[in-house]
């Protein structure tokens, strides 16, 4: 029942908060003029934010009528700071439901169920610029996992199209000079002592390539090479720096098939149907060694061809050269200046008493052919 009350209808009354009540935006009240008394549950009216209902301070309470107590209303709270002439909280953080996620056109930096998208801008061409610091030393933008780009490019700075992703082959093409100051793996764990590195196992496939370069000059005069580099040793020889090799390849045959050939280099040099003529030489091998004119040398080999015969081998040959069978002049092999020292013929087999062998006697070629004195044969210079 309505607890009775002796005061006037609609009086005005100085109390005390004595507790505040979240739920219903209630407070137990103390007036002034009844110390001993507490009336429970008075409602706080709406302009008086939560945070201004503090336990002991000053409120005026109005009662709308005798009859019951706690017909009646907190108006005012003593202490509390002005709320900004039209009501509610003028402290942000003091704000009921900060972490319901019911603003979805805001971002939710602590994450947001099925995911989020922040976008820069509504007219075309907008842009989102995510900045990591607004000092003049710039830090890092940090991504923790898997970045998957819906539209598979990466621009430089300049708008350029560098990088272009794509489900379907080639998965990755690059724009651009690209630059690798450490070292390139590919198929494989990188190796700090190898700069590029590659290792692709495949089966039943025709050929695998473990390098194709193919480079094309467009313009006249100028020099196309497949491969080139330089290998460059400094510093004391020590151990494996004793050698500096320009080109270092080595053809393994580990498999327990037979296989017809095992071939450390493989020489190919071409020329195609509509090609210019070559007026110098189509060579299948070049060899050249630059020498300094002030470093002593104990010996220079243009070609050393290392022992070949093993004990399992049924026959070693050092260096093989085939016939020769040009429409012209055929030479196996020449050795010398523009009168060689030795030249040794081929297209032919040679007729009766003579041979395919010159030497160079004095400023002259001599051929050498044979001379059958009816008991043996020598051979002589003509």
């Amino acid at each position: 029942m309505p607890q009775p009350s002796t005061l006037p209808a609609e009086s005005l009354f100085k109390g005390f908060i004595r507790a505040y009540h979240v739920g219903t935006h209630t407070a137990d009240v103390q007036l002034a003029a009844s110390p001993r008394e507490t009336i429970p549950a008075v409602r706080v009216a709406t302009h008086i934010h939560a945070a201004d209902a503090v336990v002991d301070r000053e409120c005026t309470v109005l009662f709308f009528g005798a009859a019951n107590c706690q017909d009646a209303l907190v108006i005012g709270v003593q202490g509390a700071l002005p709320s900004g002439g039209g009501g509610g909280v003028t402290d942000h953080g003091a704000l009921t439901g900060l972490g319901d996620d019911d603003h979805a056109q805001y971002a939710l930096l602590a994450g947001r169920a099925g995911g989020q998208w922040l976008i820069g801008g509504t007219a075309s061409g907008g842009n989102l610029t995510l900045q990591s610091t607004a000092h003049a030393t710039r830090g890092r933008v940090y991504v923790v996992d898997d970045l998957q780009l819906l539209a598979d490019n990466l621009r430089g700075s300049d708008g350029t199209n560098r990088v272009q992703l794509a489900p379907a082959s080639p998965h990755i093409l690059l724009t651009g000079n690209p630059r690798i100051d450490g070292y390139l793996a590919i198929a494989t764990p990188p190796d700090p002592t190898i700069l590029l590195k590659a290792a692709k196992t495949e089966a039943a496939l025709g050929a695998l390539y473990g390098a194709y370069l193919l480079p094309i000059v467009q313009t006249s005069g100028g020099i196309c090479v497949g491969i080139g580099g330089l290998a460059t040793d400094s510093g004391a020889a020590v151990g494996d720096r004793a050698y500096t090799r320009g080109l270092l390849f080595a053809a393994r045959h580990s498999a327990v098939d037979t296989i017809q050939a095992v071939q450390g280099g493989y020489l190919s040099a071409e020329t195609i149907s509509g090609a210019g003529n070559v007026t110098v030489s189509v060579a299948g091998l070049y060899v050249f060694a630059g020498l300094a004119a002030n470093v002593n040398v104990a010996q220079s080999d243009g070609i050393w061809i290392r022992n070949f015969g093993k004990a399992l081998v049924v026959t070693a040959c050092g260096l093989r050269i085939d016939d020769q069978t040009a429409a012209g002049t055929n030479y196996i092999l020449t050795l010398g200046p523009a009168t060689p020292y030795m030249r040794l013929l081929g297209g032919a087999d040679p007729a009766a008493n003579q041979t395919n062998l010159y030497l160079k006697e004095g400023t002259n070629l001599r051929h050498v052919r044979v001379y059958d004195d009816g008991t043996r044969k020598y051979l002589i210079l003509v």
